[in-house]
């Protein structure tokens, strides 16, 4: 089997970071900034927009998704050959989780301002020990289906991890017994998924947080398995199955953009996990001309970046929210001329975020002896 080269999913950089910008300027603004300001969001008036902004949650199953693959590219061959959990659970806390813990300080601190000058808190709820504590050490507290998280946007982080860890022991059950027909059993965790979604269960590790990680990140490993084999397939097939998957992707933005879409969409999520992500995904694996630009240094640059985009989202919202009613700043948050600064600010945080912490700090923790 040819080894998937990095270049066969460089779009996957563009991919996140655009992901992570329909979150932080559609999403969020229209969910947390704009109702606390007790403005109207502009973008409600244009069609697009307004789409991004009602459904972008939609790409956090996309970030499930390319985790779950990447997980397949990265890890399962390293878990077969003995890869222990310990080292494995190192490597992923060590990416993600200075970030993490930084932000969700940042949050703490802000919220006390907040407070300070208007006796209310920007979505958290409280300031306890064990929200920030749930927050540093596990990435908030999504899978007890008991409140926010500091930092909105962690919660997939917490529930990542325990997908992850889920994952891992799978993986190790499998080299156990690899007669079993690989496709239906990470499909299990799918299939448990969909149950706890539909039935609106909302208790410790059975609410819909859980069940969003475990249909798109192993929707994204059983993905990861067929793109190996699909790097194998020849030319003329490729082209074929391609060709099949571009008339699908047509219509099935035919069909979200007509005024009946959630008449064909009741559940929104479920249709972009199993239709438009899995497909769009296949599209443009191996597609050299587009892999070749997002490979790019630049384009991969965006995809390093994206990470920070998303958790230094709220940091930078509710900055922006203790200027407006403290008075600091007179400016109008539904203005075009805001967007620009909206969306700058989160590109130059981002930025000195990523080298600050991405490469500085978590290079300073990759040579201590507990993290080797």
């Amino acid at each position: 089997m040819k080894k998937i080269q990095n270049e066969s999913i460089g779009y996957f950089n563009i991919l996140k970071f655009l992901g992570c910008l329909v979150v932080a300027i559609f999403l969020h603004y229209n969910d947390h900034l704009a109702p606390y300001l007790g403005i109207t969001n502009p973008l409600l008036t244009h069609h697009l927009l307004s789409y991004l902004s009602r459904y972008g949650y939609v790409c956090v199953e996309l970030f499930f998704i390319i985790s779950g693959i990447l997980f397949v590219f990265f890890y399962f061959k390293k878990i077969i050959k003995g890869l222990s959990f310990e080292k494995f659970l190192k490597k992923r806390y060590l990416r993600i989780f200075p970030s993490v813990i930084i932000t969700t300080f940042m949050m703490y601190i802000l919220n006390y301002i907040l407070y300070s000058k208007t006796f209310s808190f920007f979505r958290c709820g409280t300031l306890g020990l064990w929200d920030l504590l749930s927050d540093i050490l596990f990435g908030g507290k999504a899978i007890f289906g008991i409140g926010n998280t500091l930092n909105g946007p962690i919660w997939y982080i917490n529930v990542l991890f325990v997908v992850y860890i889920i994952a891992y022991f799978m993986v190790r059950i499998y080299k156990k017994y690899k007669h079993i027909y690989i496709y239906i059993y990470f499909a299990i965790p799918i299939i448990i998924g969909l149950a706890i979604h539909y039935s609106g269960l909302n208790v410790f590790f059975l609410n819909n947080c859980i069940a969003r990680g475990l249909i798109s990140f192993f929707t994204g490993i059983l993905l990861g398995f067929y793109l190996q084999k699909f790097n194998n397939y020849e030319k003329t097939k490729v082209k074929k199955i391609k060709f099949i998957l571009f008339l699908e992707l047509l219509l099935f933005v035919y069909l979200t953009t007509k005024s009946t879409r959630d008449l064909y969409f009741k559940d929104i999520t479920i249709c972009y996990n199993f239709l438009f992500f899995p497909e769009l995904i296949v599209l443009l694996f191996n597609f050299e001309p587009l892999n070749k630009l997002c490979s790019s240094r630049f384009v991969t640059f965006l995809g390093n970046i994206s990470f920070e985009v998303y958790l230094w989202n709220f940091p930078i919202m509710i900055t922006f929210y203790i200027l407006s009613v403290t008075n600091i700043i007179n400016m109008s948050f539904n203005t075009l001329g805001f967007f620009i600064i909206f969306i700058l600010t989160h590109l130059i945080v981002s930025i000195i975020g990523y080298y600050l912490i991405d490469v500085l700090l978590v290079n300073h923790l990759k040579k201590k002896p507990f993290f080797k």
